[in-house]
C-alpha cells in the first residue's frame, strides 16, 4: 500500500527514533547505488549488537530484517519476500534479486533500531533451525552455480550441525539434515542463475553478513587462535 519513494519495513518488536526516520531519505540521496539500507539492530534490553559490521557505512551481503529500507521502485520490480521463506534466508533472498538489478546493500551505522527479540521455547527454536538450514540451502540452489551452492550449503549444514548437536543431542538431527537435501531439491527445481559478477560478489569469504562463504577450516583455526589468546 506504500506509496512514498522510500519504505522502511521494521519487524513488530522493533522500534525506531523519529530523528533517525526522518534521516533516511538524505541518506538514500547520500548512498545513490543503495537499493536497501541494512540498519545496525541492537537489542532492546541487553544493548547487545545484532549486525556487528563496523563502524563505518559498508556493503554487505544482506541486510537484517529487524530493521531495513529500500526504494519503493525497487518493490514493484522485484517482488516482495519469496513467501517460501517461511524462516531464514528471506533477506538474503530478496538482496540478490535486488543485486541482480544493479543495486547494493549498504550497511549504514548511522541509523539504529532496537529489536526486542526474545528466547524461543524449545520446539519452535527447534523448527525455526530445520526452517532456516531449509531455506539456506534452496536460496543457494535456487540463484548460485552447482559446485557454489554445494559447497556452502555443505558448510552451512555441517556448522547448523554441530550446533544442534551441542545444544539438544543427536536427537531430531535426522529432521535437519533432510531439510538440507529437501531446500537442495527445491533450489534446483527453481533456479534462476545470476550473473557472472553477482557469483563472483557473493563467491567472497570476508563478506558479511556470513552465509556458507566462510571454510570451515578457517573458523576452526580463529576459533582456535581467540582461546589460546584468552
Amino acid at each position: 500500500l506504500a506509496q512514498r519513494e522510500y519504505i522502511v519495513a521494521l519487524d513488530d518488536d522493533t522500534t525506531i527514533e523519529t530523528e533517525d526516520l526522518r534521516n533516511i531519505p538524505d541518506l538514500f540521496e547520500k548512498f545513490e547505488n543503495a537499493g536497501i539500507l541494512a540498519f545496525r539492530v541492537v537489542h532492546r534490553i541487553s544493548g547487545e549488537l545484532q549486525n556487528p559490521h563496523g563502524t563505518i557505512p559498508t556493503e554487505v551481503a544482506n541486510h537484517h530484517g529487524a530493521g531495513f529500507a529500500f526504494r519503493k521502485s525497487l518493490y514493484d520490480i522485484v517482488g516482495s519476500i519469496d513467501e517460501e521463506c517461511d524462516f531464514g534466508a528471506e533477506e538474503f533472498d530478496f538482496a540478490i534479486r535486488v543485486r541482480v538489478q544493479g543495486w547494493k546493500v549498504i550497511y549504514t551505522p548511522e541509523v539504529t533500531v532496537y529489536h526486542n527479540s526474545f528466547v524461543r521455547n524449545h520446539d519452535l527454536a527447534k523448527f525455526r533451525r530445520i526452517r532456516r538450514v531449509y531455506n539456506n540451502v534452496r536460496v543457494y540452489y535456487k540463484y548460485f552455480p552447482s559446485w557454489m551452492a554445494f559447497r556452502n550449503g555443505f558448510r552451512y549444514t555441517i556448522l547448523a550441525i554441530i550446533s544442534w548437536s551441542k545444544q539438544y543431542g543427536v536427537f531430531g538431527l535426522q529432521k535437519l539434515i533432510g531439510s538440507a537435501f529437501r531446500g537442495r531439491r527445491a533450489g534446483i527445481g527453481k533456479h534462476q542463475p545470476v550473473q557472472a559478477d553477482i557469483v563472483k560478489f557473493y563467491n567472497n569469504s570476508v563478506l558479511r553478513p556470513e552465509f556458507g562463504n566462510v571454510s570451515i577450516t578457517y573458523k576452526i583455526i580463529k576459533r582456535f587462535l581467540s582461546k589460546r589468546t584468552v
